[in-house]
């Protein structure tokens, strides 16, 4: 597949700075990209560089709230139905916050980071609004990026696991470098994948067994990144252009998988769930049914039973307008604490991370939010594809399957409740928004 036009304008050359931008725009993309490529490649421990309370994440954002209000027309962003969205959900957990913090104080800071970086969001797109060549420039800097997450997503993340105790922390920090979570590590795969697959980087012949390799090791520990993988390249195969061609993968992929079978490995890696054919088989059984595993089944039925709680005490009981708040621990308080410390704090859920801590209202907000999104992508995507815009087409196709991996992930998983998840969300989300809004304003290939 050849390699198709820049997003926008029909430039084909990429500019390697930002001459148009002022300082403080250039050093938060700057940063964000270094932090981006951190969280994906490095995990957790990545994200203690700094100094508490100022950790990378923390002051990233403080240079964003720099670029975006310093700045023409910050408020760009909020005059969209997703942005106006978004400003409304991110007020109320402001009051919710404001409520909770003489009381929880750091804790509550810490948990209202699920809303608090989407400041995220507003300076990316500000800034893309003001300058769209930072699109450009975004996009290029993915490039190595999705062919790192390739070449290495799954050994790094086999490795976090199988070498933890002998890996070095940052000062400070027990989190070893590098600490991946399989969620994760598979939706940052499902990026880069479509992102190659809509021709936003050119293919190289290396990539296909790589991906395979992935795969492999991270969806036998993780079944939902293996689903978020899935449902990000249905969306890919769904929504293609005639350019995007996967025969070629699609072939040696059943090749590849037809030799696993023949093969049928089996490597002890990760404790109670080994790298095989049979576990990759009960991890598919236990997305739809039973799949005979107690590790997988009593897993599943804990979680089941914790978000039939957290419904029952917001939809049908007390916490129906705000929730339970910032800084209480969920887990604990609703009786379902699995470590003696008490480090889990929130549901296996983001979205109803969002139901428990704010309520019933922020949730259907949160639900609006979303779907403001994803339909505003949507519709840029199918008029692109319509004019034959396949940079943008591809621009577009890329960032719903990312976004699609994403939500899966949230439903089974503590994701945006953390810097590794939440700035990554949050960024995708700004990038989206920024983007949708130059291409309505009549941004086009030429």
């Amino acid at each position: 597949m050849s390699q198709v036009a820049t997003p926008y304008m029909g430039a084909p050359v990429v500019p390697r700075s930002l001459p148009t931008t002022r300082g403080w725009e250039r050093t938060f993309v700057a940063a964000l990209c270094f932090i981006l490529a951190g969280y994906v490649l490095l995990g957790r421990g990545f994200a203690y560089l700094g100094v508490a309370p100022l950790f990378v994440g923390e002051l990233t954002l403080g240079i964003g709230v720099a670029a975006w209000l310093l700045g023409p027309h910050p408020m760009a962003p909020l005059r969209s139905l997703t942005g106006g969205t978004l400003a409304v959900f991110m007020l109320l957990g402001g009051m919710r916050l404001a409520f909770d913090l003489p009381t929880w104080k750091a804790a509550a800071l810490r948990d209202a980071v699920i809303w608090g970086y989407a400041v995220y969001a507003l300076a990316i797109s500000a800034i893309i609004i003001r300058n769209p060549d930072v699109l450009r420039v975004l996009i290029q800097r993915f490039k190595p990026l999705a062919a790192a997450t390739i070449a290495a997503g799954g050994v790094l993340f086999a490795a976090s696991w199988a070498l933890a105790d002998s890996l070095p922390t940052l000062p400070g920090s027990n989190a070893a470098i590098p600490s991946l979570k399989g969620g994760d590590t598979m939706v940052h795969l499902a990026g880069a994948v479509a992102f190659v697959l809509v021709g936003l980087r050119t293919k190289s012949w290396w990539m296909l067994p790589f991906l395979i390799l992935d795969f492999g090791l991270i969806a036998m520990k993780n079944r939902g990144g293996m689903l978020a993988f899935m449902l990000a390249m249905g969306v890919v195969l769904l929504l293609r252009s005639e350019r995007v061609r996967i025969g070629g993968w699609s072939y040696l992929s059943v090749v590849g998988i037809l030799v696993l079978v023949l093969w049928n490995p089996k490597i002890e890696l990760y404790g109670e769930r080994s790298v095989s054919l049979e576990q990759l088989a009960d991890n598919f059984r236990s997305l739809t049914g039973s799949s005979g595993e107690a590790a997988l089944e009593g897993s599943k039925e804990w979680r089941l039973s914790w978000w039939s709680d957290i419904v029952e005490y917001t939809f049908a009981g007390p916490y129906f307008l705000a929730g339970k708040g910032f800084g209480i621990n969920l887990a604990t308080d609703d009786g379902y604490q699995v470590d003696e410390e008490e480090s889990l704090r929130s549901p296996h859920n983001g979205h109803l991370s969002v139901l428990a801590r704010m309520g019933v209202p922020a949730f259907l907000l949160w639900i609006l939010l979303q779907a403001a999104w994803a339909f505003s992508v949507l519709r840029c995507l199918l008029l692109a594809r319509a004019r034959s815009e396949t940079g943008w087409h591809g621009l577009f196709l890329f960032l719903l399957a990312y976004w699609s991996a994403f939500m899966v992930n949230i439903t089974f998983d503590v994701f945006i409740e953390g810097p590794m998840g939440g700035i990554w969300f949050w960024s995708l989300f700004g990038v989206g928004l920024g983007a949708t809004i130059i291409y309505r304003q009549g941004w086009r290939e030429q």
